[in-house]
C-alpha cells in the first residue's frame, strides 16, 4: 500500500476543497484524511494503488486550478493504516466532522466544483473499466 501526502496552498478556506478530496477518495477506493495545518494550508495523507492515488492526486489539481497543489510520496506500508477517508478538524486532527458541511454555501460550492470536474469528460474510473 502506497501513502502520499498532498499539501494544497492558497486561498484554501472555506472552498469546499477537504469535502472534494473526501468525495474523490471515496469514488476512487483511497483512505486517509484532510485537515488543515498551522500555515492555512490543507494537508491531505491518503493511501492506496499506485494508480488510484495517480488519479487522486489529479482530480485534486484539477478540482483546485486556483490553488497550488504539491505532493511527496511518504512510505510504502504493509498494512493499511486507515479504513476510510476523514476530514479532520483542527489544526492536529482532533477528531472527524460528518461529511455534512456546516456552512450553507459550502455544499453548493462543494457540488459546483464536483460537476466542473466530471464535465470536463475525463473518465476518472478509467482503471475500472479496463
Amino acid at each position: 500500500m502506497k501513502c502520499i501526502q498532498i499539501t494544497i496552498s492558497g486561498e484554501v478556506y472555506g472552498t469546499g476543497m477537504r469535502f472534494s478530496a473526501m468525495h474523490f477518495a471515496n469514488e476512487l477506493g483511497v483512505n486517509g484524511f484532510a485537515q488543515y495545518n498551522s500555515r492555512g494550508e490543507i494537508i491531505i495523507e491518503a493511501e492506496g494503488g499506485e494508480e488510484q492515488l495517480r488519479e487522486f492526486v489529479r482530480l485534486c489539481r484539477d478540482c483546485s486550478a486556483s490553488l497550488e497543489v504539491s505532493e511527496k510520496e511518504m512510505n510504502e506500508r504493509e498494512k493499511t493504516e486507515y479504513t476510510s477517508f476523514d476530514i479532520r478538524h483542527g489544526l492536529y486532527g482532533e477528531g472527524t466532522l460528518s461529511d455534512k458541511p456546516s456552512h450553507p454555501n459550502l455544499m453548493k460550492l462543494f457540488l459546483n466544483r464536483v460537476r466542473r470536474v466530471f464535465s470536463s469528460g475525463k473518465n476518472f474510473m478509467k482503471a475500472d473499466n479496463q
